[in-house]
């Protein structure tokens, strides 16, 4: 089996290399877009809006290269740090959420909606300046304003928000949980804190269980093979998917890329 890994300079394919080599695989480092050919390849995205473009026209070509199984895959790469994709193949799934695209409807949703907080949401970009809770009538009205105006909502890395508004339900006394999924493996992981979004493994307990659960009806439905999902459970036990990502931060847990390749030699990552 040839395996390619894109020298990112994370060095998460240097990494998956490494870990191949020693199982004496025959593992390609590759930076330039004509270097892999067939076989299998790595490719890890990151979420900064200049690097996100470049993966994603990466996954685009080889996306079209019949000998060539992606990890991720084309689908993944295309929902990757896109929310409002996101929202219309995973609907049923999520928790309520209304895309606004002017300030007079915004505030029409608001005279029908007046229950707060309300989850404000970029259609792009990760952490809490791209994902905002509004918890009074004054600060949602504050985000119309911007949204709809020069200024627009400050997101990360110098992004602005403009011409939109992404407002999605609160879940009350929520449970926060990520699921690893690696072909037929599965890690399940919760928040650390309530301020923290760094998760520790979470391998025992019922909420576990049932976060396992769901997030393989989901994977499963969805037909996904490799990523992390995201899941909250409300106060009455019903469990929504809030995010589906195929990057996040790997670490140096060598198991991680045994587990991949495992499962890449067993078939089930295809």
């Amino acid at each position: 089996m040839k395996l390619w890994a894109f020298d990112d300079v994370h060095g998460w394919g240097k990494a998956l290399c490494a870990a191949a080599t020693a199982r004496g695989i025959d593992c390609r480092l590759f930076e330039d877009i004509s270097e892999p050919d067939e076989g299998a390849l790595f490719m890890y995205m990151h979420n900064h809006p200049a690097v996100r473009a470049h993966d994603k026209r990466f996954m685009m070509h080889f996306a079209t290269m019949p000998g060539l199984l992606t990890i991720p895959d084309y689908r993944a790469s295309v929902l990757y740090d896109d929310r409002l994709e996101q929202q219309r193949q995973f609907a049923k799934w999520m928790p309520r959420t209304t895309v606004l695209r002017s300030p007079r409807f915004a505030r029409e949703y608001l005279d029908d909606h007046p229950a707060l907080p309300i989850v404000s949401k970029s259609a792009e970009g990760s952490g809490s300046v791209n994902m905002r809770v509004l918890k009074t009538l004054d600060e949602a009205r504050t985000e119309i304003k911007r949204a709809f105006s020069d200024l627009g909502i400050r997101l990360r890395h110098n992004q602005r928000q403009h011409g939109y508004l992404m407002w999605q339900e609160y879940i009350e006394d929520a449970s926060d949980f990520r699921v690893i999924v690696i072909g037929q493996e599965r890690v399940v992981l919760r928040k650390a804190t309530e301020r923290s979004a760094q998760h520790e493994v979470a391998t025992k307990g019922a909420d576990a269980d049932e976060a396992l659960v769901f997030a393989d009806k989901f994977a499963k439905e969805q037909r996904i093979a490799f990523g992390a999902i995201d899941l909250l459970r409300d106060s009455t036990g019903r469990w929504y998917v809030t995010e589906y990502t195929c990057a996040w931060s790997f670490g140096d847990d060598d198991r991680l890329w045994n587990t991949l390749l495992d499962q890449l030699e067993a078939g089930n990552l295809s």
